[in-house]
């Protein structure tokens, strides 16, 4: 009776097999390649923000008075 089903466990048996080796495959993808699943253009979107907020700040935007005026600096020439 077994050598009758021998050639219809086969299939079934190859696919599970071809199934858990392309699970294993896909897992050492992602430990080789982890960012590929984070929204790295997201992150390095937002960071860009943040760079050109500071770059648009002035010394007393922060609501502090500043001390010292530099003569070299466009931006302080109303001050003087």
């Amino acid at each position: 009776m077994y050598s009758e089903f021998r050639g219809a466990l086969l299939i079934p048996a190859s696919f599970f097999l071809s199934m858990f080796l392309y699970g294993i495959e896909e897992l050492a993808n992602q430990m080789e390649e982890p960012f590929t699943i984070l929204p790295m253009q997201a992150f390095c979107d937002r960071i860009y923000e943040w760079c050109k907020e500071m770059s648009a700040w002035k010394p007393g935007d922060n609501g502090m008075d500043v001390g010292i005026r530099h003569h070299y600096r466009d931006d302080f020439k109303e001050y003087m």
